[in-house]
């Protein structure tokens, strides 16, 4: 029995003298993991991204390089390089933040802008959502200057912040590593038992716990700037406007948009579409068919845009009379439809002919602007 009272003796006292090691064993990995993760990995050496790909950006200068691109597109007309430099984007992604730059744009009375936002997204096959979405913030839009560093005595710095909470722990764990050296040293000296000699074997070398360092990440979180709605004609309840564009060589080009209500209501459909072409080998489009359908009305309402060729050709005239009103087409020009309850401004932003022995026989390209608009009935 006093060999068993020994040796469980001998165990408790083994336990305790352990407990304080663990203690700081574990108050170590603490105090090393804070330091290197907020001091190391977010003040001293944080990440740097290098050769992001354009996804990564922040949500304004993410609209500040769609917006590029469609600069770019309205100039070189290389759909396949826009598809390139817009990969990364989900087709959600570049229907938000079309509306988004296109809605701005008009705000600020930029038409030109807006088009040529509205053609990338014709041409991408991207329906852009009637409004960005998202809860309004006070996000700056695209181009604004960043917001200034806050003033002293105003919010403090992450950095600071982090590295003031790095330095508070590091001195918290020194202090807690002497305490629990000076606490052992007072325990050994005051001990009421003689503690049971250890044999050689039994006794091992103190180890010091070494704090390991833990990698950083950085994250970046923007909210996407507010939306501003471009305010409605007098008069009238003026719709979403509507661009669609035209490039030689595009054989099936027949466009369609749904006119719905701010508050998601169909209304009715108006597109372009091809009418006429002319010549032998590749299709040379020589007229469109602008068109406009009303729900409330029995009929759809088109007028053929004509090249300057056949609109003084007498036989091409003749032969497209029954589908709508002749009309030249010019640069600017603007085509009026009108139903029971809606009216299309169709408005000409861009168009150039093709080269042949026949001048102005044919569109190598055209843009048009479709502009519906509800008309308000007069209370009975």
């Amino acid at each position: 029995m006093p060999m068993i009272n020994a040796l469980l003796a001998n165990l408790r006292d083994r336990l305790a003298s352990a407990r304080p090691v663990l203690l700081a064993v574990a108050a170590g990995l603490v105090v090393g993991t804070v330091f290197g993760w907020l001091f190391l990995g977010w003040v001293l050496f944080p990440v740097t991204y290098v050769n992001a790909d354009p996804t990564a950006l922040r949500e304004d200068y993410k609209e500040a390089y769609i917006a590029m691109v469609a600069d770019s597109f309205s100039i070189d007309l290389d759909i396949t390089l826009a598809h390139q430099r817009l990969a990364g984007f989900s087709n959600q992604e570049l229907s938000n933040s079309f509306a988004k730059i296109r809605t701005d744009l008009q705000g600020k009375g930029r038409d030109a802008p807006a088009a040529r936002i509205q053609r990338l997204a014709d041409s991408l096959g991207i329906k852009v959502a009637s409004s960005a979405g998202g809860t309004p913030s006070q996000s700056p839009p695209v181009g604004a200057t960043p917001a200034a560093a806050p003033a002293p005595g105003g919010t403090l710095p992450l950095g600071l912040i982090l590295g003031a909470l790095g330095l508070l722990l590091i001195v918290v764990g020194v202090g807690g590593f002497i305490w629990f050296m000076l606490a052992r040293r007072r325990s050994n000296g005051n001990s009421d038992s003689e503690p049971i000699p250890l044999r050689p074997r039994d006794r091992a070398p103190a180890r010091q716990a070494q704090p390991p360092q833990a990698s950083a990440r950085a994250v970046v979180v923007s909210p996407p700037p507010a939306p501003a709605d471009a305010p409605p004609a007098a008069g009238a309840t003026e719709l979403r406007h509507f661009v669609t564009t035209y490039k030689i060589g595009d054989d099936g080009y027949d466009t369609s948009f749904s006119v719905e209500s701010p508050d998601g209501e169909f209304l009715g459909e108006c597109g372009v579409g091809i009418s006429e072409v002319v010549g032998d080998g590749p299709q040379r489009v020589t007229a469109f068919e602008v068109w406009l359908f009303d729900k409330n009305d029995i009929k759809t309402v088109t007028k053929v845009l004509m090249s300057d060729y056949a609109y003084n050709n007498e036989a091409i005239r003749h032969k497209l009379q029954a589908r709508g009103d002749a009309v030249l087409a010019s640069p600017g020009g603007e085509v009026v439809l009108e139903t029971e309850s809606l009216w299309v401004s169709a408005t000409i932003a861009e168009m150039a002919y093709g080269s042949s022995s026949t001048p102005q026989s044919f569109f190598a390209r055209l843009t048009m602007e479709l502009a519906p608009t509800v008309k308000n009935k007069a209370p009975a």
